[in-house]
């Protein structure tokens, strides 16, 4: 069954940096959670969850939403994906990094089969992407692949950032990451789309850059009537 016409499914990804409750935080994920319903979101990849074996509740039970997430540290790295309760959505099967870097659901959406992956590349683990793609190749994805999340480095130097600042470990990410989408024919689907648009995720102080990124396979025009109605926030 495919959607109406008319639908738009939204995908957010969204760096949190830290989900889990804290008194100096105690508000922040309802934030988010309001957020992502003034951006009308559909699915959404979160980063950077810090959800931890004693904090895990948090994610359990989201009014509104259903939740698949990986559980590694209070206070670094993990992932969840969480799509909206009115969505049409069929839920297969998931798998997940025991690192906390990536989430794999897969699943149907409005009846179209997805294999859904989002990634936090964490700078100081240069082997995760091997492994995301040695497991999506190992299982031979089916139907509609959309790799999204924060990989912590940009692809075009030049113009998906703007700072003075030094770049050595975001050259070396850099490769890895391209190594990645190569290897698995991905494209940048805001580039594509925007290739003339900057698009920057993340600002800090004079630094700009567009860490953020949604990809899908390169033969993407096979599935057009699909997804011209995907509108991906970063």
């Amino acid at each position: 069954m495919e959607p109406p016409k008319h639908l738009q499914l939204r995908f957010v990804s969204w760096n949190t940096m830290g989900i889990r409750y804290t008194e100096e935080r105690s508000y922040k994920f309802q934030l988010v959670l309001d957020e992502l319903i003034n951006l009308k979101a559909n699915v959404v990849f979160v980063q950077e969850t810090h959800i931890g074996p004693q904090s895990y509740e948090v994610l359990e039970s989201i009014q509104g939403w259903r939740s698949f997430f990986t559980v590694h540290h209070p206070r670094s790295k993990g992932v969840a994906i969480l799509i909206k309760n009115e969505t049409i959505f069929c839920h297969i099967c998931h798998d997940e990094d025991y690192s906390g870097g990536y989430i794999v659901l897969f699943c149907r959406l409005y009846g179209q089969l997805f294999t859904l992956v989002n990634v936090y590349n964490h700078r100081a683990d240069r082997r995760m992407l091997d492994r995301l793609r040695n497991y999506l190749t190992t299982i031979n994805t089916k139907g509609v692949l959309v790799v999204g999340g924060d990989f912590n480095t940009v692809l075009d130097p030049t113009f998906d950032r703007r700072s003075a600042g030094d770049q050595t470990y975001q050259s070396s990410l850099r490769s890895i990451l391209e190594d990645f989408t190569d290897s698995l024919s991905l494209k940048d689907t805001f580039g594509l789309m925007h290739p003339m648009k900057e698009g920057f995720t993340r600002s800090q102080n004079q630094s700009h850059s567009r860490l953020d990124m949604f990809f899908m396979p390169t033969n993407i025009e096979h599935y057009n009537s699909y997804f011209l109605s995907i509108h991906f926030i970063l």
